[in-house]
């Protein structure tokens, strides 16, 4: 039997997959619920250490991925691990967010057999404990007299447009919102993106939601 709670994980991987709106639940589903790691290979494959707490560890599945890089996979559930395992050899089921806290310095790729497989840098994975990667949490103040270029985009974004145009349509409070290409010539030689929001509700919770969107360069 399918646990209810991974098979919940495996269905946000797959929305996350198709329509960016759903990755803030697809990472806060994923600290939530168990997943299964590969232990180690009896056919003398790489293997590589996962630490439960400070002294128990086991020897895992380690894959190399085409540039070198080393990726352990991680399953949503059973039937996911079954693609890549055979029936005698063992496996851990372990809290995802247990797993990470104590492994953060690893990169993980979940269910990468499935048609909507999601790797997991080991950046991503430390912003995701440290909860910066789900929320929009910093500010930039601006010296007084500070010039600042404003112009539309040059490449306009329109699929990242696309996205917020459905999530803005939520909230009846939002009536406007306006994207524009900013440059500090002072402070930072690249080219950035800035939202404006004209809202009748405090915005804070709106661009908590909406910052793993903005922060995916490839919707810019």
């Amino acid at each position: 039997m399918i646990n209810k709670k991974n098979n919940k994980l495996n269905k946000a991987l797959k929305k996350a997959a198709l329509e960016p709106l759903f990755r803030q639940e697809f990472y806060k589903i994923l600290l939530a619920v168990d997943i299964y790691v590969p232990i180690l290979d009896k056919n003398g494959l790489s293997s590589g250490k996962i630490f439960l707490d400070s002294n128990k560890y086991f020897e895992v599945l380690i894959w190399h991925k085409s540039n070198g890089d080393l990726i352990i996979p991680i399953f949503s559930s059973e039937k996911e691990l079954a693609k890549a395992i055979k029936r005698d050899e063992g496996y851990i089921c372990i809290n995802a967010k247990t797993l990470f806290v104590n492994n953060y310095n690893n990169n993980y790729i979940i269910d990468p057999l499935s048609n909507y497989s999601k790797e997991l840098t080991s950046y991503e994975v430390k912003s995701l404990l440290d909860n910066s990667l789900i929320t929009c949490n910093f500010e930039i103040e601006l010296e007084k007299n500070t010039r600042i270029f404003k112009s539309h985009p040059r490449i306009y974004p329109h699929r990242l447009t696309e996205i917020l145009s459905k999530y803005f349509k939520k909230y009846g409070e939002v009536t406007n919102a306006y994207i524009a290409q900013v440059h500090d010539k002072k402070n930072n030689e690249f080219l950035n993106f800035i939202l404006a929001i004209e809202s009748s509700i405090d915005l804070s919770g709106i661009f908590s939601e909406i910052s793993i969107i903005i922060k995916d360069s490839t919707l810019f």
